[in-house]
């Protein structure tokens, strides 16, 4: 959203190719206007900054045109960043070339001219003077917004050294596990013999106590059966134990009467012998 507005309220576009492929003269005068966009807030001060850093910028331009050039450059410095301004003070092909404590009066009026022609007509002192305080106002305007934005700047550039401080440690992290992992499979791949003679014994034991309770069980099942049979002989024997006890028994009675039936007759024998024993 911030960028789409910075983009909308930009009505100065600076094409590089365009501004290189000016006369030095127009060059000046692009400067001048550049600066003032700048400083209103209509022109990208980035893209002013990539024209200035060229080496294409002096290209066939005169001591004078450059001196120009080169003052109108310092008296707008605070338009850039403090590492900007450094460069384009110090290092830039501007300053490396011209000097401006060799610019004459001649120079110093030829800008001001340049100044007045793209301003339009003189106006009066009065008018200079509120001029320059407007001036005055928006310099400190665009410092504070230049400010703000290396505040920006900065805490994007913070933001992306945290960013990448964390993938490294993210990165390191992998690779320590990854490192570990390693170690573990390589003393696991040391210890697969005696795991696999380990399973191996184990499967042999439960073979064995499958063995066992197998034949346990078979044991139970004769055991049962065992038992079944010898009840089963056992309710035989009693059976017939019964049947001989039943016989016994009917065979006692039958001939406890016979005795008594035999009694009896002997009885009634001797009864009629005493009879006739008597009546003789």
């Amino acid at each position: 959203m911030g960028k789409a507005k910075n983009q909308e309220s930009v009505s100065f576009v600076v094409d590089v190719k365009e501004v290189l492929g000016l006369r030095p003269e127009q060059r000046q005068r692009w400067l001048i206007k550049a600066c003032r966009k700048a400083a209103d807030g209509e022109a990208n001060i980035k893209h002013v900054y990539d024209v200035l850093t060229s080496r294409k910028l002096v290209a066939g331009m005169s001591d004078k045109v450059g001196r120009r050039m080169l003052r109108i450059l310092r008296e707008h410095l605070y338009l850039f960043s403090e590492k900007q301004q450094r460069w384009l003070n110090e290092e830039s092909h501007l300053a490396m070339q011209f000097s401006v404590g060799e610019c004459s009066d001649g120079d110093v009026e030829g800008t001001g001219d340049i100044i007045g022609s793209s301003r339009g007509a003189i106006k009066p002192q009065a008018d200079d003077a509120a001029a320059r305080m407007e001036e005055m106002m928006a310099r400190c305007r665009d410092f504070v917004r230049a400010k703000a934005s290396t505040f920006e700047e900065r805490q994007r550039e913070a933001e992306e050294v945290e960013h990448q401080a964390r993938v490294a440690l993210q990165r390191q992290a992998a690779e320590q596990r990854k490192r570990e992992w390693d170690a573990i499979d390589t003393w696991h791949k040391q210890l697969e013999g005696w795991e696999t003679a380990c399973l191996a014994a184990n499967d042999e034991r439960r073979q064995t106590l499958e063995a066992a309770a197998a034949a346990a069980a078979e044991a139970a099942t004769a055991a049962k059966r065992q038992n079944r049979k010898s009840r089963s002989m056992r309710g035989r024997s009693d059976s017939r134990f019964r049947r001989r006890r039943r016989r016994h028994c009917s065979s006692s009675t039958s001939s406890k009467s016979s005795r008594a039936r035999h009694r009896r007759v002997l009885g009634e024998r001797r009864h009629r012998l005493e009879d006739v024993s008597t009546g003789a």
